[in-house]
């Protein structure tokens, strides 16, 4: 008996290894007729005894010999993913639904002769909405001349679709020297509600004389005005809302306005002109600028330029035809730079790296601030009179030329490279020196 059960106990045993040998070499097939390496078909087999509820054969899919999936794990897999659709879903939804339903604060600007007559207009108070580029550009800045007197206009409104329940701030200053002209909070402003704003402005042989702000609403504002010196013989009046940002907007866009006044004694209405307000530029590799009073027959450009790359052998003309409100423009490797019809600069704002050079010819301007000079580039300054020069970092050689110029007043560290041409340095005259040191 005990011999019996042994021999059918053997017997039990080897067809329970021959069936499992049977089914191995079936998982492998298949692996292989999917293509599959030996080593995930050995994974996969593994994983089969391992877990074998988790894992099944597919023969729903319609392939020949069809394929090993985890469905339970595609079927969690694909709830996730239709949970989290239908979650973004909400979101965006909610998103886009509260956003139409917020308040926006937007501000316009402008300025009146002491007859009535329009001198320049912000760009939020374009008339016919803009379409007309020509009728947009017409009045953006004006001419000033002393002795005029100016009222300054403004009108802040709610376009959105929710009132604004809580005080918000208003700030009117100018920009170039970030001068407060006047703040004042508004407490509440319903939907399509305006408040008005309007100070004067007197022309004076040492700049502008601002008076006390009045807004409709709330009688004077915070500031008794007042005095912004000539820089140049431009300013920039902007009025900006919400400044504080304290309030939530459909769109924080619109919160600035400004106006540009050109002080210029012939005095009238002006389309056309030619000065930067304020731009960097920045050159790096062997790239090359070159800034004249001379037009170098390029793109008319004014207003904010924005931020410009010009890059490898790229060749860039811009002349301005007005006043150039605001830009960066970065030049690498061997790009080009030609700005010209440019006859005053108020804040020229430099970096300069590599073998990269900059040529200045025939220009007023009241600021050059160089940020830093690094490797072998150049800065010429030829022809021209410049109110302030001041270098932070200079480690290049030769680093500034100056000829046939006026620099009132030169800082620069002691370590940097300054050659001087026939030209006034700090009140001194200078024939030439290959080093100087101010």
């Amino acid at each position: 008996m005990r011999g019996q059960l042994s021999l059918e106990l053997v017997i039990l045993m080897l067809l329970a290894i021959l069936g499992g040998a049977i089914v191995t070499t079936q998982l492998v097939q298949s692996a292989k007729d999917l293509n599959l390496s030996s080593e995930p078909a050995k994974k996969d087999i593994i994983g089969v005894f391992l877990g074998p509820d988790s894992l099944t054969l597919n023969v729903e899919t319609g392939q020949e010999n069809g394929s090993i999936i985890n469905k339970q794990q595609e079927n969690n897999n694909s709830n996730n993913t239709n949970n989290e659709t239908n979650q973004n879903t909400i979101e965006q939804n909610n998103e886009e639904q509260n956003n139409s339903i917020l308040p926006d604060l937007t501000v316009s600007i402008s300025a009146y002769y002491e007859n009535g007559s329009l001198c320049c207009h912000g760009k939020h108070g374009v008339r016919n909405r803009g379409e007309d580029q020509q009728l947009q550009n017409r009045f953006r800045y004006g001419k000033i001349k002393v002795g005029d007197k100016l009222v300054i206009y403004g009108n802040i409104t709610n376009i959105g679709s929710a009132d604004v329940n809580k005080t918000f701030w208003v700030r009117i200053y100018e920009e170039i020297t970030n001068k407060t002209i006047a703040t004042f909070p508004i407490n509440k402003l319903n939907v399509n509600e305006t408040v008005t704003f309007n100070f004067t402005v007197n022309v004076t042989k040492d700049g502008l004389k601002c008076g006390k702000c009045y807004c409709h609403r709330y009688g004077k504002c915070y500031g008794n005005g007042c005095s912004i010196s000539t820089l140049g013989n431009v300013y920039i009046i902007t009025a900006y809302v919400d400044y504080t940002n304290t309030i939530n907007e459909s769109n924080e866009n619109n919160n600035i306005d400004y106006v540009i006044l050109k002080r210029d004694e012939d005095g009238g209405q002006d389309n056309g002109g030619s000065t930067i307000a304020g731009l960097w530029i920045i050159l790096r590799g062997h790239s090359y600028a070159y800034i004249t009073n001379n037009s170098v027959g390029g793109y008319p450009v004014n207003g904010d330029l924005g931020y410009i790359n010009v890059r490898c052998r790229a060749v860039l003309g811009l002349d301005v035809n007005g006043v150039l409100r605001s830009g960066i423009i970065d030049i690498r490797g061997h790009g080009n730079l030609y700005l010209g019809n440019v006859t005053n600069i108020n804040n020229l704002n430099l970096i300069i790296r590599g073998n990269s050079i900059l040529e200045i010819e025939n220009l007023n301007i009241t600021n050059i601030y160089v940020e830093n000079m690094r490797g072998r580039g150049i800065i010429i300054i030829k022809n021209s009179h410049v109110k302030s020069l001041k270098i932070n970092t200079i480690s290049c050689n030769p680093g500034i030329v100056i000829q046939n110029s006026i620099i009132d007043n030169l800082q620069a560290p002691s370590n940097g490279v300054i050659v001087v041409y026939n030209s006034t340095i700090n009140g001194e005259y200078i024939e030439y020196t290959p080093d100087y040191n101010p």
